[in-house]
């Protein structure tokens, strides 16, 4: 396939890769510290139930595996994004025939840890796409919208509902809220994005997995977002809306740090 930039043509020996055409694919983003990856096999088992339901044939994960690690290790600190998609050298959305592709993005700033942070809501709603729901595929263009609604400075993130109105998640990190005395998650059956972070603090506390709405948000006495790379970011204020670092947050916070920092 040949392939121009700016009127000039120009080799590319990426031009058949489908996440470019099509957005096939999928990813996820780690954070390494000491030349480890944090919740490693969480990232892993995303991975493999992501190129499951992509049809993705794909089984040399040992490989693969190995190659992560080794990258990592020679990074020693920062965010490590892998991602999967597929070349072919014929046109069209049809995948049969198509090579899996991984890709690996390395940067050694891993963000700043703030003490809170601060959320605006979000007009762009989240369509609804079960055969999707939960994956961190490559079309990401509702998180692109939903953000740049804000200036930027103005806010952490911005919190999205989906078109029943019902809480899903931020941009870039899942949600959980502290009410009657338990943690509250919403669920991700018909979009959004279940995190490696998300998946480990099911397993660490009991967590009731359920359709959240704003009334409910606005009853809670706890709220904080996490991911992969961040762990647990108190939620200071959505909107209007205030919260403090509650002794609940703090706890679950001071159990994941150890995991998050790579220290056990």
């Amino acid at each position: 396939m040949r392939v121009w930039r700016h009127g000039r043509e120009i080799d590319a020996d990426w031009a058949n890769l489908r996440a470019l055409h099509y957005g096939d694919g999928h990813f996820t983003t780690m954070r390494v510290v000491h030349g480890r990856i944090a919740w490693w096999p969480y990232h892993l088992q995303r991975l493999q139930e992501a190129n499951r339901r992509l049809h993705g044939r794909f089984d040399d994960w040992p490989i693969l595996s190995a190659q992560v690690h080794a990258v990592a290790a020679n990074l020693g600190q920062g965010v490590l994004k892998l991602m999967q998609t597929r070349s072919a050298s014929q046109r069209g959305y049809a995948s049969h025939g198509a090579q899996n592709e991984w890709l690996m993005f390395a940067d050694p700033n891993l963000p700043k840890q703030a003490e809170s942070v601060q959320l605006e809501w979000a007009a762009t709603r989240l369509g609804h796409q079960p055969a999707l729901a939960g994956m961190k595929h490559l079309n990401r263009l509702e998180q692109v919208l939903a953000r740049d609604e804000q200036p930027a400075g103005r806010c952490d993130d911005v919190l999205m509902c989906d078109l029943a109105g019902d809480l899903i998640c931020t941009t870039s990190a899942n949600l959980f809220v502290y009410q009657d005395q338990r943690w509250w998650t919403p669920m991700l059956d018909r979009c959004g994005v279940a995190g490696v972070c998300r998946a480990r603090i099911l397993e660490l506390t009991q967590v009731t997995v359920a359709r959240l709405n704003q009334t409910e948000l606005a009853g809670a006495s706890e709220v904080f977002c996490c991911n992969a790379v961040r762990g647990i970011m108190p939620v200071a204020r959505i909107g209007q809306q205030s919260w403090p670092t509650g002794p609940a947050t703090i706890d679950l916070m001071a159990r994941l740090q150890v995991e998050l920092e790579c220290a056990n």
